[in-house]
């Protein structure tokens, strides 16, 4: 017989986010059903192959969903970005739509530009290209989610923003992954192609975004408005280093006092080489908004609203013994 429960339909249901998600979904089996969405095949009879970028392909993979969750990522370049993203952002709408279907978006905190404030969900979007053409990708997904969301086109939405990741789902993308934490186990010396030693930036642990997520799209207390991903107190990369170093000594790797954090190449360089490496280039486009300034993130309107259901962030050194646990199973 087949399921009478409520559908929730998670479109990236294979990266770091999106298998947080699903975990925590998963813990609610008697209330809903999970469906997953992604480009790759599955011998899970719950999972849909689809991608974003085929119309019909996504409305047909969100049919009779109650919830649609949209978090993927695509390639880290601004023209890609301006290409795909409106596209994607459309053919998920229309699958909402068909559906009637709310729509929770998993993004980032670029909308707001190069802003030197405290971020909060009150800051307007940016209307500009300068100095980030990413950031306005973003911004316009954000207004495209409220005008639909304001003609009644779709029940209704939530957008969830956490800051840049950390977590074991997601090493290979998180500055404080595979050029941080690996060299460190490894004796060797931490490298950042960003200041790590002025400013202080709110990080977000990847199963913290993936416990919002889940909490917004079964709430809704959460719907018709964005949200932060509560944090931890921000701290400098440096101070993040030296935590990941006294986790690394704890779990038996080299002393924390051995420890050697740099720039992975001098600022000049970076600015030389970025019309050439793709690499360098899309970091600079988002450096006056995140890299040059203390970047600190308000999760309190999330942690006040959701106080019983959310708790508190993970700790920095839970948050990075698994991390290093993570690694140590890679051996």
């Amino acid at each position: 017989m087949a399921s009478t429960l409520p559908v929730h339909t998670i479109i990236g249901a294979n990266g770091a986010v999106g298998r947080s998600l699903k975990a925590h979904l998963a813990k609610r089996s008697t209330d809903l059903a999970v469906r997953t969405v992604s480009r790759s095949a599955s011998s899970d009879p719950s999972h849909v192959s689809a991608s974003c970028l085929d119309h019909d392909a996504i409305v047909a993979a969100c049919a009779g969903s109650a919830v649609v969750y949209l978090v993927i990522g695509i390639e880290y370049n601004a023209t890609v970005w301006e290409r795909d993203w409106p596209v994607i952002m459309e053919n998920v709408l229309d699958a909402c739509a068909a559906s009637k279907a709310t729509l929770i978006f998993a993004d980032n905190l670029y909308s707001y530009g190069a802003t030197k404030e405290v971020l909060t969900t009150a800051l307007p979007y940016t209307t500009s290209a300068t100095p980030s053409r990413k950031a306005l990708v973003r911004a316009n997904l954000s207004r495209r989610i409220e005008a639909v969301a304001k003609a009644k086109t779709i029940p209704g939405y939530a957008i969830v923003r956490g800051s840049d990741f950390f977590g074991p789902l997601c090493t290979g993308l998180s500055h404080l992954g595979d050029y941080v934490v690996r060299p460190i186990m490894q004796g060797q010396k931490a490298q950042f192609i960003v200041p790590f030693d002025v400013y202080k930036h709110s990080i977000t642990y990847d199963d913290d975004f993936g416990r919002c997520l889940c909490i917004a799209g079964t709430s809704t207390r959460a719907l018709g408005r964005a949200w932060h991903v509560p944090n931890n107190d921000p701290l400098t990369f440096k101070q993040y280093v030296d935590i990941i170093a006294q986790v690394v000594e704890e779990s038996g790797g080299p002393p924390a006092s051995t420890v050697k954090v740099g720039r992975m190449m001098p600022p000049w360089l970076q600015a030389a080489v970025s019309p050439f490496v793709s690499f360098f280039r899309e970091t600079r486009d988002m450096y006056q908004v995140c890299w040059d300034h203390d970047y600190i993130v308000d999760g309190s309107d999330f942690a006040n609203e959701f106080a019983a259901e959310w708790g508190a962030p993970t700790p920095y050194k839970v948050g990075f013994k698994a991390v290093v646990d993570h690694y140590n199973t890679q051996k």
